[in-house]
């Protein structure tokens, strides 16, 4: 086979799996919609305040986004099974917009972040209806511990909700599908223990790598790709052993996605990427693009970075200067060819897969889009 034919391959793929991806985003906005509009007369006969939390989840959790993981098990459903669609299906699949939402409230709250696809984070939003409805006094701190306070609450209902829209789609193997929900927010809380502590830990480049990979696989590849396509499995009635071997496709694949994510972090367009760039530097995110930067860094550059790691008051121009070393180290190219490299053994371990034609074209499809995106 050809170079340029397996080129085309791919953009033929991707281009066919950005169009079911939009498809399925119209009909999960749909259910989501109406998963809320339920929340949002229940939560009225509570108390004004747990309305307006319900409502401003609703407007988060519809707040862009592609709808990826939740595709993911409407597809990996379609991986194992070719009869009728269940009619609880995309209902069960919206579970993971919902988790998803979960764990960005709580971690835009550790990352201190203000912006999340282009509007307020969760913290933010609730801070200033703070401001607003009641006499804080400036500088006592207590508009700030309000919006935490509220935002971690909401964090906690949303994923009450995402418990609720599985439990109640019309499908089979619920409680299976369940617990595996349930362990993907343990287990993506544990890889947040370790990005926070590894905040505060020193640089070594060789040394990290290892704990940002297991970070990497621990709170992006479980929940971004694994476990979606576990879940849709699950509803499908597949094979313990079939289950377990979707690791293999999506470990890899999850990886990539995420180092993707810091490369559009540092390089992608704020507008786009909906998020402040540069602001995992300012964090001290120990992300592998940064350590290839400090691995391949002269000793004046490496000192200059690990001088502004971590500053959250840092410049524009320097976040710029550091971005020019990552170009000009070859931290960035090493970053984006690992990346396709993973890419490249996940689809060629899909391709070996037996998995019905619909649910399989898709998984194709997507790896390449998921490396190709601008946000």
């Amino acid at each position: 086979m050809s170079l340029i034919f397996r080129i085309c391959m791919s953009i033929s793929q991707s281009r066919e799996a950005l169009k079911k991806l939009k498809e399925y985003k119209k009909k999960a906005e749909i259910e989501l919609h109406l998963l809320f509009a339920q929340e949002l007369v229940a939560s009225k006969e509570i108390d004004t305040t747990a309305h307006e939390v319900v409502r401003a989840l609703e407007e988060y959790t519809l707040r862009g986004g592609k709808r990826i993981r939740a595709a993911l098990t409407f597809y990996g459903f379609q991986c194992f099974s070719n009869e009728k669609i269940p009619n609880g299906l995309v209902r069960a699949s919206v579970a993971m917009e919902l988790l998803q939402s979960f764990l960005l409230i709580h971690d835009d709250i550790i990352d201190r972040d203000d912006l999340r696809r282009g509007g307020d984070t969760m913290h933010k939003i609730f801070e200033k209806r703070g401001a607003h409805d009641f006499s804080f006094h400036i500088g006592d701190g207590e508009r700030e511990h309000f919006g935490n306070a509220l935002a971690i609450l909401a964090g906690d209902i949303c994923f009450s909700l995402a418990n609720i829209a599985l439990a109640r789609a019309d499908v089979s193997h619920k409680v299976e599908a369940m617990c595996v929900l349930n362990m993907v927010a343990r287990d993506t809380t544990f890889g947040q223990v370790l990005d926070v502590r590894s905040g505060y830990s020193d640089i070594i480049p060789q040394k990290t790598i290892a704990t940002t990979l297991k970070i990497y696989t621990l709170k992006t590849a479980a929940y971004s790709i694994e476990v979606p396509l576990k879940l849709g499995a699950i509803l499908a009635g597949a094979r313990d052993t079939e289950v377990e071997a979707i690791k293999e496709y999506a470990e890899p694949l999850g990886v990539a996605y995420n180092i993707q994510d810091d490369l559009l972090g540092m390089f992608g367009e704020r507008e786009k990427f909906g998020k402040p760039i540069g602001s995992d530097v300012r964090e001290g995110k120990k992300t592998l693009l940064l350590l290839k930067t400090l691995e391949y860094a002269t000793k004046k550059d490496r000192v200059f970075i690990q001088n502004n790691v971590g500053d959250k008051n840092i410049s524009d121009d320097v976040i710029e200067e550091i971005k020019k070393i990552m170009l000009t180290t070859g931290a960035v190219d090493y970053c984006t060819k690992y990346a396709r490299s993973l890419i490249v053994k996940s689809k060629k371990i899909m391709n070996e897969k037996k998995y019905h034609e619909e649910g399989k074209s898709f998984l194709l499809g997507i790896g390449d889009y998921l490396l190709e995106r601008e946000c």
